[in-house]
């Protein structure tokens, strides 16, 4: 399970984009939503869905999540990362977990 620390900025990243050749894909328009529990409810403090801009490097497009994301302590929620590419779509689901970073 990914960790979302509270009050921190964050770095949501898909790695490797591949198309159904194995080939790196460059130009696929990525984006990430992060969904309370119930995975309808958006998460508020952020406008969604957040842009991924692809970094040039690899099939990696990246963007940043503000720590102004309203999640609290030791809550689950749903990121959803989602890319489209010549009409196809790509889908991952991931289950995040608010916490308090420890110093």
């Amino acid at each position: 399970m990914d960790v979302l620390y509270i009050n921190n900025d964050h770095v949501i990243e898909i790695q490797g984009l591949r198309d159904g050749d194995g080939k790196m894909i460059s130009g696929a328009a990525a984006t990430a939503t992060l969904y309370e529990a119930d995975g309808v409810t958006e998460v508020a403090g952020q406008v969604w869905p957040l842009a991924l801009v692809y970094t040039g490097s690899k099939g990696i497009y990246r963007g940043g999540l503000s720590r102004s994301v309203a999640v609290s302590d030791n809550h689950r929620y749903i990121m959803q990362l989602s890319a489209n590419y010549v009409g196809k779509q790509f889908e991952v689901t991931r289950i995040v977990q608010a916490k308090t970073r420890n110093t």
